[in-house]
This record gives structure tokens, sequence and C-alpha cells, in this order.
């Protein structure tokens, strides 16, 4: 008998397990195949617990009837991944075997080889197992194949930990029972609310001596402390020592001495800080010069006196500058002293820089004539500035002077030369 165009030998028609190469083709494998549709691949990533059907191109070697194949991933496939080849051909039906009144012997051959492809496949399927079951494993089915489970040793040990989880679910439902059942008891019982039986029988309890210990509603004499739970709510309640502290709220020297704080207590030491501070409440300025050193010229009309030195200053946020004395808003009173020599009539007055007249002085007359005379015009006042502003000393003078008509100065080698002097008072 001639040997058959389509040889089979003995075969289970898979290929041996294995790992990825990095790339995307392998083959050719070590069974042949009629169709390309006759091919299943699986995979198992690295970390998975089965495998799947991967999505593979199959191609025939030399386009033969029974060929040789490779096969083609769509990515590349590490090497750490494994893959199983196998022949998975669903049988059929498709060409006859005669060729009018004889058989086909060639059709016949194919038909037979493809019959014996499908019975081996199918002998190798008629358990399919996974293509790495240990031995004593537990089978089970995972997508129609059947797949390793967990082992026998593992299904007993994880039956003991369930159980010995129950086990201790009981035993913690049972406790916590327990423990309730124990703070429910132990709120009924209140010790405070019981007397001991030896305290009873020694006569701590007896009517005259709790009588001793009572507090009369009508009135008592306590030889202790009486602790309250809080502060006062109402108007009635007793007040705690910690609740006249937080209100009895001192105020500070700083509060004292400015005199606006009408919600807190004043002691004897604030108030005494208080007076003295606003007795000082006022800035003392003046022109002062050396020894020997006239006033300064005086021309015909108005003019500003030279203010150069501070003398004392008690007012927050006043100073001196550039002949004038800044003030913050307040009620003030004023006296001044302005001279004059040889100008004839003339008069001062206080007012702002912007020109507002707050104080007029009074009005003199040194005389201009041979000899000359001096004579101070003097400023006495209050005035009232709603906000900080700049005041400066207007002086008029009908006649000039030259050198000394703003003052002239004394002989003495040693002592400074005073002319326009100028205090002012904070009143409020």
């Amino acid at each position: 008998m001639a040997d058959t165009p389509y040889p089979l030998t003995r075969q289970t028609r898979e290929h041996a397990l294995i790992n990825g190469n990095g790339g995307t083709a392998y083959g050719p494998f070590a069974f042949k195949i009629f169709d390309t549709a006759d091919v299943e691949v699986l995979t198992k990533a690295a970390g998975a617990t089965k495998y799947s059907v991967a999505l593979v191109t199959v191609a025939k070697v030399s386009g033969l009837a029974l060929d040789n194949f490779t096969i083609a991933f769509p990515t590349n496939v590490p090497g750490t991944t494994k893959i199983k080849v196998l022949g998975k051909r669903l049988p059929e039906r498709s060409a006859g075997i005669s060729k009018g009144t004889r058989l086909d012997i060639d059709g016949l051959e194919k038909e037979l080889s493809k019959i014996a492809a499908a019975q081996q496949e199918l002998r190798r399927d008629v358990m399919p197992l996974d293509p790495e079951i240990a031995e004593g494993s537990a089978l089970m089915i995972s997508a129609g194949r059947v797949v390793e489970g967990p082992s026998l040793s593992a299904i007993a040990a994880a039956i003991s930990y369930a159980n010995a989880a129950y086990n201790s679910a009981s035993a913690a439902a049972a406790s916590a029972s327990q423990a309730a059942a124990s703070a429910a008891a132990a709120a009924l019982f209140n010790p405070a609310n019981y007397y001991l039986k030896t305290e009873i029988d020694a006569g701590f309890y007896t009517k005259a001596a709790v009588d001793a210990a009572k507090v009369d509603r009508g009135g008592s004499t306590l030889t202790g402390f009486l602790v309250l739970h809080a502060d006062p709510s109402a108007n009635m309640n007793p007040a705690t020592k910690q609740y006249v502290d937080g209100k009895t709220v001192l105020a500070t020297q700083a509060e004292a001495e400015a005199g606006t704080e009408n919600t807190k207590l004043t002691t004897s030491l604030r108030v005494k800080q208080a007076v003295v501070i606003n007795k000082q409440a006022y800035i003392h300025v003046r022109d002062q010069k050396a020894a020997g050193v006239d006033g300064g010229s005086a021309a015909a009309g108005v003019n500003v006196r030279t203010l150069n030195t501070v003398v004392h200053n008690g007012i927050s946020g006043a100073s001196l500058a550039s002949n004038k004395v800044t003030l913050p808003a307040g009620t003030y009173s004023v006296f001044g002293r302005v001279p004059a020599y040889s100008v004839n009539r003339n008069h001062a007055w206080l007012r702002t820089d912007t020109g507002t007249i707050l104080v007029f002085g009074s009005g003199a007359y040194p005389s201009s004539a041979a000899g000359g005379t001096t004579a101070d015009s003097v400023m006495i006042g209050k005035f009232t500035i709603a906000a900080a502003a700049n005041v400066e000393v207007a002086h008029y003078c009908a006649s000039a002077c030259a050198t000394n008509g703003l003052g002239v100065g004394g002989t003495s080698g040693s002592i400074a030369e005073i002319f326009t002097d100028l205090i002012i008072t904070r009143l409020d």
C-alpha cells in the first residue's frame, strides 16, 4: 500500500510550552495544519492566574494542503509570558471523494487525514487541561477549559481559617454583650447614692449628724468653700470668683492717661498716673538764640515768628518743625508772648498754616522815635481743631525795623536770648 500524501504521526497536535522572545513572530511548529483556522494560541502573562486565548495571525510555510505554519502576534511578547500552541480543527465535510464512477483517492486521503487530525485533537481535549496543572491540585472550569484550582491542603486551611474566624466573631459578640450588660449595671449603681453599713453602724448618719451637715434653704453658715457647677446665667444666680475676676478688668496706664475707656476699673495708681500725665499735657516752644543775639529784622506787614526750641512736649502727636507746631485734633488753651522793638503799632495772633485764625493777641505800640521802645503782644485764649493741624505765630508790624525789630537781645554774655514764647495746653 502506498504512503498517504497527508501523513499524520502519532501526536496530540500541540507544541511544547514556550516563552515569549520579545518579538511578534513564532514557529514553524511541530505539527501541520490543513487550514489556518485550525490553530488556537493560549498565553499567560507574568502574575496572571490562568491562560487566555490570544489573537494571532496564522500563516502556512509552503502553501501545501497539509503544511507547517507560523504565528504572529499584533505586539511584542515579553519573555515573561508563556505561550501554548494547539491544533483546534472543527470537523467539516466540504469536498466529495468521487470522480465520475471512480473514487478520488487523493480526495479520500485528504478527508481521512482531516478526520484523523480532528480525532487526535479530540483525544487530547477529552479533558482539556490548562498547560500547567500541578499534581494534587483541585480542578475548576474557566472559559470552557479545565484549569488549576486551589490545592486540597489550601482548601483545608481556608476551611480551618473560616471556622476560627467564626469562633472568634462569636466570642467577640458574647464579650460585647457581657460588657454592655456590665455597663448597664454600673449605670444603675452609683456608690454616692448609698451608705456603707459600717458608716451607718458608726452613727455617721444619725439625724443629728445629717442636720449638722446639711445646708438649710432658709439660711446657713458654711465652714468651708461652696463650689458652684458653673458661672451664673440668670440675674439671681450666685456668682463664682472666676466670673467676678473675669468681669473685673482693670484699665492699663495708657487707657487711664487717655481717659477714653469707660468699661474698665481704674486703680488709685492709674488715677495718679492719669492726673500726672494730664498735668503735663502741654507743649512749650520758643524762639531761643545765643546770648547777645537780637530777634531779627521786622518787615512792615505780617511776619511769621521763629519757633526753634521745644522746652516741653507732653501732648501725644504734637511736634515742632519749620516754625510750625503740629497738633492732633482736640481743644486747647494758649498763652503766648511776642516781643517787638521800634515798629510802632503791632499785634500777634495764632493761626493755622492755611490761614485760619485761632487766637488774637493784644495790641502793642513800641515807638520808633529816637531811642525806640520794646513792647509785647500777648496771646491768651482757647481753640478747637477737628483734625490734626499745623499752627504758627503771625505778627503784624506797622513799621519795619532792621536787625532787632523782632526783639532786642540782652547784654549778658552767658544767658540765652528768648523772644517769641508759646505754651499750648490740651484741655480734652
